[in-house]
């Protein structure tokens, strides 16, 4: 399908819409489809624009071949199956629609070919290692077998993974409008932490203008699985496996997944649960309150949103879990480069010798954060006689230490270009001059 206007993604008023017959997620993504600059059949070396599937289709074409180029490139002789490639591109669409995940206007979102070349690349180059942030399969699933895949979230970005097969071809005989399910092998894709379980999107034929929700799918041969709030240093489970019996005994299918590559943050926690303790934590409005005697909580699916160069307000009430009152330090720790290490330049704030009250401070976040990324942000009190005592890692006899999540978002007051003009003649220095209006 094709959309006219890329930066808003505005559906073409002649593109056709999903679903199919028996409810699978249709178009599968779109393109740039309207006033398309392109060659004609005018004379050998004229151009001109045009609109329609005409153009998405071979715009998408093209570009999808772009990766069998790379992937050859990469890994010589390395021609990739359809269903990898698809998988690709439906794995690194940006969102498009009023809500998220996929619908039956724009599928699975707009064309990004560049973060698909990324992915791609990421995999080959690193050959699928535990440090890839990206991962590409291409397997064979055996009948009444799985397949299970262990990562770390690494935060460089959110966790997710897609599923595409490409089904046995079969005769069925239909009818107009027949709901009948076509898929033959009908694979599953599931990602666990501990024992919560993310499913697939899916969608309502019956009500198509629905968004789309999460579960068993039943109807589609691609699946993606996007976990929200990625907790970074978790880890995670990825399972493939399949309902009833696999036709001809075997099916073949491509697993991308993006955001692993990570590795398990150091332990920190006090050995004993007397003494200093943390009655409560706010932190850019965020609020928690401890209502027990503790040496380490992780508070890792408390989510703190920040922005680059930004400001993070916080207030640390500390008490004590008997009647002492002992001098304590408290720092905080950032992973600003997501290398699950807090090195020593990720120490944001250092108290002075702290009692049993109310601790109040501001962390300025620098700039260049990248948005999108989730690291780990972590608070140790420690009863000690100098703050040079007190690490992000390690065991200590006194205190607490508090994990949280912290992801970069979009600046909240941002400037764009909206108009580019060429200036009057002579209200520059030079005519030739570009200036920018309207920010």
């Amino acid at each position: 399908a094709g959309y006219a206007k890329k930066e808003d993604a505005i559906m073409t008023s002649f593109s056709s819409w999903g679903p199919t017959d028996d409810g699978r997620i249709k178009p599968d993504l779109v393109t740039d489809g309207q006033s398309v600059y392109s060659t004609t059949n005018v004379s050998d070396s004229s151009y001109g624009y045009s609109s329609g599937t005409s153009m998405a289709s071979p715009g998408a074409a093209g570009s999808l071949f772009l990766l069998q180029e790379l992937s050859q490139q990469i890994v010589p002789n390395k021609f990739m199956r359809s269903a990898t490639i698809k998988g690709l591109a439906i794995h690194t669409t940006n969102e498009a629609g009023l809500f998220p995940g996929p619908d039956y206007k724009y599928g699975w979102g707009l064309l990004n070919i560049g973060e698909a070349a990324t992915v791609l690349s990421n995999a080959l180059t690193n050959t699928n290692s535990s440090t890839s942030v990206d991962l590409v399969y291409e397997n064979v699933l055996q009948d009444k077998t799985s397949y299970s895949l262990t990562v770390i979230a690494s935060g460089n970005k959110p966790l997710k993974a897609t599923l595409s097969w490409t089904d046995i071809n079969v005769n069925i005989e239909t009818s107009l409008n027949d709901t009948t399910h076509r898929l033959v092998n009908d694979l599953d894709l599931k990602i666990t932490k501990d024992s919560i379980s993310y499913y697939p999107w899916k969608l309502n034929p019956k009500i198509p203008e629905d968004p789309a929700s999460k579960g068993i799918n039943w109807v589609d041969n691609v699946e993606k699985v996007e976990i929200d709030s990625t907790l970074v240093g978790a880890t995670y489970s990825i399972t493939v496996n399949h309902k009833n019996n696999l036709e001809r005994g075997q099916q073949a299918y491509s697993l991308i997944v993006s955001g692993a590559g990570g590795i398990t943050y150091c332990t920190s926690t006090a050995s004993s649960n007397a003494g200093t303790r943390i009655d409560s934590i706010t932190i850019a409005g965020k609020i928690f309150a401890n209502t027990g005697n503790n040496e380490y909580i992780d508070n890792s699916n408390i989510i703190i949103n920040a922005e680059s160069k930004g400001k993070l307000p916080i207030s640390i009430k500390l008490g004590s879990s008997d009647t002492s009152d002992n001098t304590r330090f408290l720092k905080v720790f950032i992973d600003y480069n997501n290398n699950n290490v807090f090195d020593v330049t990720e120490t944001v704030l250092t108290s002075a010798p702290l009692k049993n009250g109310t601790y109040t401070d501001t962390i300025n976040l620098p700039e260049n954060l990248f948005i999108g990324r989730i690291t780990k942000l972590r608070i140790v009190v420690k009863e000690t006689e100098t703050s040079d005592n007190v690490d992000a890692c390690g065991n200590y006899l006194m205190g607490e230490t508090q994990d949280y999540t912290l992801k970069i978002i979009n600046p909240s007051h941002d400037l764009k270009v909206s108009e580019i003009v060429n200036p009057i003649a002579g209200l520059a220095k030079r005519d030739t001059n570009i200036l920018l209006q309207k920010l």
